[in-house]
């Protein structure tokens, strides 16, 4: 999943994009769950952004937001 500079903008905006990862990788996180783990994909997000803009002009060198983009893998929920 990519990050937008508009996905960064605001920790309401960065929680839209953490709803939209869940979707995205069919994750199902509570309430309690996302409020433990955002502070991770919030920090993980803004390094996939940072690494894209260096290099942006290299399309083989984009980050995304993978699976574990907010530090939990399948087998710890």
């Amino acid at each position: 999943m990519d990050v937008l500079e508009k996905d960064l903008e605001s920790d309401e905006a960065v929680r839209a994009l953490y709803k939209d990862w869940c979707e995205a990788y069919d994750k199902e996180r509570d309430h309690d769950q996302m409020v433990r783990q955002f502070d991770c994909f919030k920090e993980n997000a803004h390094d996939v952004y940072r690494h894209n803009q260096v290099y942006m002009y290299e399309p083989e060198e984009q980050h995304l937001l993978g699976p574990f983009a907010d530090g939990l893998r399948d087998d710890d929920e």
